[in-house]
This record gives C-alpha cells, structure tokens and sequence, in this order.
C-alpha cells in the first residue's frame, strides 16, 4: 500500500513537468508544415443544365501557425482534376475535366494543446480557381468564386516534431458556368475532403 500511495506522489509530482517540457516545445516550435492525401468528394447540383462533378483523389501541401497554446491559422494549397458530365435525357454525356486550385485559409482552435492527441476545428475562407479544362469544357468558363469553408481533425503526436494528422473540411461552393460572359447553368459543388497525412514542427 505504501508502494502504491509513493507510485502516486512521484506521478503527480512527474505530470506537471511533462506537461510543461511538451507545452515548451510547441511553444518553441510553432510552425507545421503537413503533406495529406485526399479524397475530394463533390457533391453536385446543378440548373437549370443537369451537370456532375466526380470525386477525385489528390495530394495536399498546408503550413500552420501557433498563436498562444490553443489558438492557430492554416494555409492549404493543393490542385485537384475532376471529370465533368451532363446528364441529357436520361443519358451521361461527359464534358471535359477541369483542374480546380482551392487555396484556403482557416482559423483553428485546438482544445487540448498539451495532449499526445489533440483534436481541433477550424472556420475560414476559400478561393476556388478553375484551370486547364479538356473537352468541351475547353470552350466555356468556370467562374472563380470564394466560399466559407470549415474543418475538423487531429493531431496525434508521434515525436517532439513529427505527427500524424486526420482532417475533413467542407467547403460550400457554387459556381457558374458560362459562354463568353453569358451564364448556362448555376453549378454546386459543395466538396467533402477527407485527408490524411504527417506534418513537421519548426
């Protein structure tokens, strides 16, 4: 009994300075640069043309910064290509594809800083850029468009540097299609991203 009642002194008298020693080092080493892949999963709506947007798989490249010990903003660039499809009396006509830059800059809480796995959520602003389009996509436009985004993930520590990290944002966007300046249909996309991936304290 006396082993055990020590057992807990020395932990109680041991957790605090952990606690500090890992809280000093994200302190000292408040930028994180991440590497994901992602499942970007679109979610389609479109009038009054029946249009279809196809999920795509990408890679990610995001830098974070710490403000205080829960506070962060995120910055994630990534480039994804998505096939296009009409839907014309019942038959799925393809269009094209079209390369899609979402930079997106977001605002992150996390509530457990000091943990091993520190979850967080996030809330910011997208810029959605339509690029490089094939087939009859070629001939039209994609309008550029901001959009609220917002997030939720983990961080799970695997050193003093490294970590592990899950993520899923959602991004509400609608764009339009257009025909030298005049609009044919108004196009939602509305995509999930489901990601995965390591990051690098600095």
């Amino acid at each position: 009994m006396r082993a055990f009642a020590s057992l807990l002194l020395l932990t109680a008298l041991l957790a605090p300075r952990d606690l500090v020693a890992q809280s000093r080092g994200h302190a000292e080493h408040p930028w994180t640069l991440r590497a994901r892949a992602l499942l970007v999963g679109a979610n389609a709506e479109s009038d009054p043309v029946g249009l279809d947007v196809y999920s795509a798989f990408t890679v990610e490249a995001d830098i974070s910064r710490k403000f205080g010990r829960h506070f962060a903003a995120e910055l994630i660039l990534a480039s994804a290509s998505h096939e296009v499809t009409s839907t014309v009396d019942g038959v799925e006509v393809p269009l094209g594809s079209v390369e899609l830059l979402p930079p997106t800059l977001l605002a992150q809480y996390h509530f457990v800083p000091d943990a091993r796995v520190h979850p967080y959520i996030g809330a910011g602003v997208n810029l959605s850029i339509f690029y490089e389009k094939s087939g009859d996509l070629d001939a039209l436009d994609l309008a550029t468009k901001v959009a609220p985004a917002a997030q939720a993930g983990v961080d799970v520590d695997l050193s003093d540097r490294m970590v592990f990290n899950f993520d899923v944002k959602w991004i509400w966007l609608t764009t339009t299609l257009e025909n030298e300046g005049t609009s044919l249909a108004e196009l939602t996309i509305d995509p999930f991203i489901l990601g995965a991936g390591v990051g690098f304290r600095f």
